[in-house]
């Protein structure tokens, strides 16, 4: 336990470096997460196993309306212009969610670099 207490004590010297290092880490997390979630959106398009979901869901805060929110508007994007360009819009956003985890990532590394060497 005394050791765990010198570890945080000398954690105290480096608080913006710490701060930094757990909110980009938390960024970086959860764009895998939502990265790693589209992929099931992108099979079902791709072997047309999607199905229509054509009422709006009710606004809550929870990972169920945003699942829900997203097939909603890829089934809107189906109905009014197609498949391929529902297809699109899937690539689209799987592409954007591994950029942002690759940006959000990539600050961290540098941060770790950073505070070795000062």
């Amino acid at each position: 336990m005394k050791t765990f207490l010198r570890v945080l004590r000398r954690l105290l010297l480096y608080k913006r470096q710490v701060v930094l290092h757990v909110f980009f880490n938390l960024l970086t997390i959860s764009f895998s997460l939502v990265s790693l979630a589209m992929v099931m959106p992108f099979l079902s398009l791709l072997f047309d196993k999607q199905k229509l979901e054509l009422t709006k869901p009710v606004f809550s805060l929870s990972a169920t309306w945003a699942i829900a929110f997203f097939n909603y508007q890829v089934s809107q994007t189906i109905v009014q212009q197609g498949k391929v360009q529902a297809l699109l819009l899937v690539c689209v956003w799987c592409r954007w969610c591994f950029f942002s985890k690759t940006c959000f990532f990539m600050p961290l590394n540098m941060l770790c670099l950073t505070s070795e060497t000062g």
